[in-house]
């Protein structure tokens, strides 16, 4: 089974994944002409594994009188479970074995008990 990172019930296969879905959520405008939208992904963790981790994201806040400040904010991402090949390859390497043995033994028995004898 391999590990993962999970942001907003999603299990992410790497840790930037899980940051990149998180910046990308980060995006509001309400009535009163105030805003925040995320710039970057500051710290993100792995490119290449999974797991629990606490980064941050470059936010950029607007007011009402439409002044731009940019903030940190801090996220986690938490560990998970990701059912993807790895977690599959025994049972597929078994059902191939399977269907592998079954044919060879079809193709033997036919072969020794479908002959005409004297």
């Amino acid at each position: 089974m391999s590990t993962g990172s999970l942001y907003n019930q999603t299990c992410y296969p790497t840790q930037k994944e899980a940051f990149t879905a998180a910046c990308s959520a980060i995006h509001s405008t309400n009535p009163d002409g105030t805003a925040a939208n995320c710039i970057t992904v500051l710290d993100g963790g792995s490119t290449t594994t999974g797991g629990g981790y606490s980064g941050q994201l470059r936010v950029m806040m607007t007011d009402v009188d439409g002044n731009n400040k940019s903030q940190t904010r801090s996220v986690t991402v938490w560990s998970c479970e990701r059912y993807d090949y790895e977690y599959w390859s025994p049972a597929i390497t078994a059902w191939v074995t399977a269907i592998a043995t079954v044919i060879a033994a079809k193709v033997l028995w036919t072969r020794i008990f479908s002959r005409e004898t004297l």
